[in-house]
């Protein structure tokens, strides 16, 4: 965060900017002769910072702001902005403008506002598209040495593109910068983002922008990606206005006004333009290393309340659980918080499971992200009243006194440690009030950790009831020797609910599949869903870095997917060609992003076949009404897998887990298709056409 001293200077500098409003007229910029106009009405010997917006027909304005730099004695950084697309070649004047503020020791900004429709898997599906010619232009100006910029604005119709033009940017050298529309086009309003939307954006600059490429921002961006997640969830105070002009060298002169209303907002505005040096620095790995230090610290201090808790119960016991038993109200635990619509479906199918075994009406689920949690509550539909709440230790007190028993409601009860010494006072709390604990439709393991395994262990010994997702799941290590009943994943109870008019389904997603499938009559349709994979659980690495090996092996895995869906392209017949439909399961960045493997494949095929990226954080109904239009489902994801078997979709499934066997090839030995799914290391494009190929005759 920013000192109050260093606002001030951000503020000041935004000030002297605000000072180029002096003329009050508008004053258009087409020539160089209109340029020396409009300087001979302000004071340029203050001027800090000059935004000048232009075309592709300005040189002769670039010109003469090339013979006017004298007059800004001040000026250490000059942004040139195109608000329209750009292509070709870069002008001279341009090039010797550029040269100019090298010579004076300014720093030269090449920006593209870009339009809030721009879409960059159309870009590298080869398609010829103004940010295609953005792109051109920008390799022009890169090869000339010049740092070139794009704005992404945060509109209603980009919000969901953000991350495939943020890729493309960063793939080519150009430095992305998310930004308000009402930031950058003058005058104009904030749109009406949707709160589904606006926590979409937060989770972005939270999780990819401020962490996973936080060593990637310039100094200065840090603190204007805080603010700018605080002015996504509400946390700007609100002040007088503040505003701005820049000159223009076409077009009429415009005045921005400030839409935050506040002191951070006009520090928001100045850092996101100029990339000062104001506020926090990148995320240096000495900066890291203190953050993983002090999380391992608070899961030391809280594991050790937890572990002397479940000391002084023992193995306490309740009579044993059984159906007709009545739990009004219960206490759901889990890896909440991290959810995508698989999760959700999980939830719903346990929340069923109990209100018919044990006539509950009310159930309270801890999660540690509330916001995130909330805002996937409205798209399950079950008879159940729900509420959400912050999974801490005062409210683990407070519901565990309220409620008749607690549930680990389904997913995996893995190696998440802060979560897991959770898991473990919450449950030793309520059997210490002699209420007892269910483990519905759990996923057992890995532990790559011992400490995890052992605390793993404690808390499901004091289950009354365990249930597991798969036939496997007994056999689990740290189920050994328990009372357990094999099942499969609730997440099947829940979408077996789902019936032919599907309750939840917003209209917008309605639109957007039938816009997705446009022109596939006839041809077969294959969706498509893969993940990006972490090396945590990576086996067979050797001496190697597991996260090296992890990207080697996932990278190879892309190239054998894309020559499989080549292959049984030139295989089909002209009128059969196969339409490629990928699905996000989880387009959010916590939990790795599903449009991240989607942008690597598009990038790997280009324009080979007819592959088709829904950029979107589908709803859990939405995704069920494009499975039941799909041919044959590719499901790497687990509940990719669950929602096409309960369409009952042929289904290809890849085992994600490298190095052994896991639980997406347990769930297909289930259903007897354990032949249609390979392992991600295993598979080969061969293979992949082979099976399309069977599983698409008619």
């Amino acid at each position: 965060m920013a000192t109050s001293r260093e606002q001030d200077q951000a503020l000041a500098e935004f000030e002297i900017r605000g000072s180029l409003s002096a003329s009050p007229e508008a004053v258009a910029i087409t020539s160089g002769s209109a340029l020396t106009e409009a300087l001979d009405s302000i004071d340029c010997s203050s001027v800090v910072v000059l935004t000048v917006l232009t075309d592709a027909e300005s040189d002769d304005a670039l010109a003469a702001l090339n013979h006017s730099l004298d007059s800004f004695p001040a000026l250490r950084t000059l942004n040139l902005r195109w608000t329209s697309p750009a292509a070709g070649e870069a002008p001279q004047a341009l090039l010797d403008l550029h040269l100019s503020c090298g010579d004076r020791n300014v720093t030269f900004h090449a920006d593209f506002l870009l339009d809030p429709t721009a879409d960059g898997f159309d870009v590298l599906a080869g398609k010829s598209t103004p940010l295609a010619q953005v792109l051109d232009f920008s390799n022009s100006l890169r090869g000339h040495g010049i740092d070139v910029r794009w704005l992404l604005p945060t509109h209603e119709s980009s919000v969901f593109r953000i991350e495939g033009i943020y890729l493309l940017a960063r793939d080519n050298g150009v430095e992305p910068l998310v930004i308000p529309i009402e930031f950058a086009v003058a005058g104009a309003e904030p749109p009406e983002l949707s709160a589904d939307q606006k926590q979409f954006l937060w989770d972005f600059i939270n999780y990819r922008l401020l962490d996973a490429d936080a060593e990637l921002l310039r100094p200065g961006q840090v603190s204007y990606y805080i603010g700018l997640r605080d002015y996504y969830a509400g946390n700007l105070p609100e002040t007088e206005p503040a505003s701005v002009s820049v000159l223009t060298c076409s077009g009429v002169s415009e005045e921005w006004e400030l839409n935050t209303r506040s002191l951070r907002g006009a520090q928001l505005r100045a850092t996101a333009v100029n990339c000062t040096s104001i506020g926090l620095g990148p995320a240096t790995p000495m900066r890291r290393l203190l953050g993983r230090l002090r999380e391992a610290a608070g899961v030391l201090m809280e594991g050790g309340r937890a572990h002397v808790l479940r000391t002084l119960v023992g193995r306490r016991s309740v009579a044993s659980v059984e159906r007709g038993q009545k739990f009004e109200k219960v206490m759901l635990i889990g890896a909440y918080g991290g959810e995508h619509i698989g999760d959700v479906a999980i939830l719903g199918g346990v929340l069923c499971r109990i209100q018919e075994r044990f006539g509950t009406k009310q159930a309270v689920l801890m999660t540690q992200r509330p916001s995130h949690t909330r805002h996937l509550m409205p798209m399950m539909d079950v008879p159940v009243t729900l509420t959400v709440d912050l999974y801490d230790w005062p409210q683990i007190k407070r519901h565990v006194a309220e409620v008749d028993c607690v549930v680990f409601a389904g997913g995996p009860l893995i190696d998440l440690p802060k979560q897991l010494v959770r898991h473990l006072y919450a449950v030793s709390l309520a059997r210490k009030q002699g209420k007892p604990f269910i483990a519905e439709g759990i996923g057992p393991g890995p532990f790559a950790r011992l400490p995890s395994k052992w605390t793993a262990r404690r808390l499901i010994e004091l289950a009354d009831r365990i249930s597991v997702r798969s036939s496997d799941g007994p056999s689990y290590e740290v189920l050994r020797g328990l009372e357990v009943e094999a099942g499969r994943c609730p997440a099947f109870d829940y979408l077996a609910t789902r019936g032919d008019r599907l309750s939840r389904l917003p209209a917008s997603e309605e639109v957007a599949i039938e816009t997705l499938l446009e022109g596939t009559q006839e041809r077969p349709i294959v969706g498509l869903n893969i993940r990006p994979v972490g090396h945590l659980y990576t086996a067979g690495a050797g001496d190697e870095d597991p996260a090296v090996y992890t990207r080697r092996i996932e990278e190879r895995f892309e190239h054998r997917l894309a020559d499989g869906m080549r292959e049984f392209h030139q295989q089909a017949g002209p009128d059969k060609k196969p339409c490629y439909v990928f699905f996000p399961m989880n387009s959010i960045q916590f939990g790795m992003s599903d449009i991240l493997s989607a942008y690597r494949l598009q990038r790997i095929l280009g324009s080979d076949v007819d592959f088709r990226v829904w950029e979107s954080d589908a709803s859990l109904d939405g995704v069920l009404s494009l499975m039941r239009r799909l041919d044959v489902a590719i499901t790497m994801r687990f509940h990719a897998a669950i929602f096409a078997l309960s369409q009952n979709r042929k289904v290809i499934g890849v085992d994600y887990r490298i190095g052994m066997r896991d639980k997406v090839a347990e769930l297909m030995d289930d259903v007897d298709q354990g032949e249609n799914c390979a392992r991600i290391d295993l598979l080969t494009g061969d293979w992949l056409a082979q099976s399309l190929a069977e599983l698409t005759i008619e």
